[in-house]
């Protein structure tokens, strides 16, 4: 899914159709600890995607020592 995406295949749709609503979450990065299973809490960070012509892959940071996993999980609709 990331690769059609942020490949250009995505790119067709949007020329042809204009933006389109996609209600899933894809993850896109993760790492996880080995002791991730027994995580109690998890922080959710929102960042909005704008509307653009072309899909350009992205990154958004988390610095933290505290983390015992870290995922970035998008909706490209949102």
């Amino acid at each position: 899914m990331n690769k059609f995406i942020f490949d250009g295949y995505y790119d067709n749709i949007l020329n042809s159709f204009v933006w389109q609503n996609i209600n899933i979450g894809i993850p896109l990065e993760y790492n996880l600890e080995k002791d991730f299973k027994q995580s109690k809490y998890a922080l959710e960070i929102e960042h909005k995607v704008v509307p653009i012509e072309q899909m350009k892959q992205f990154n958004f940071s988390l610095n933290s020592s505290d983390c015992i996993g870290k995922m970035l999980i998008y909706n490209p609709d949102k």
